[in-house]
């Protein structure tokens, strides 16, 4: 009855996977969302990244551009305005800002896989 129940499990998320996919996808194409999910690259802990390996800045540079954006000096310095926002969490009442930490932290693991998946896009 369990071995039932984890099957079937699996079959639901292995059948869930490629539409949450798209749904990250889409929303990485949005500029601001973009913004966000760079901040967040370039400040990841290796626990935070997939296979404990952030991504570097040509691995990241190459994802930005594999969905249509301009690394220009606009977007770095929206970047780093973004980065500030992130220092706020760090105010947060313990409770909260452990949640915020770990969905960061799932964030990060989901962008880290997406830039590793994007690196076979034009250079």
């Amino acid at each position: 009855m369990i071995r039932k129940n984890i099957i079937t499990l699996a079959a639901a998320l292995l059948a869930t996977g490629p539409a949450r996919a798209d749904k990250v996808d889409d929303a990485l194409a949005n500029r601001e969302t973009m913004i966000g999910a760079v901040a967040l690259l370039t400040t990841l802990p290796p626990n935070c990244a997939f296979d404990h390996k952030p991504p570097d800045g040509s691995m990241i540079a190459r994802f930005i551009l594999s969905y249509g954006h301009k690394g220009d000096d606009d977007f770095l310095a929206q970047v780093q305005a973004t980065h500030k926002k992130q220092d706020e969490i760090n105010k947060l009442p313990e409770p909260d800002k452990s949640k915020a930490l770990k969905f960061m932290c799932d964030l990060g693991i989901i962008y880290s896989r997406k830039v590793r998946d994007r690196q076979s896009y034009p250079k």
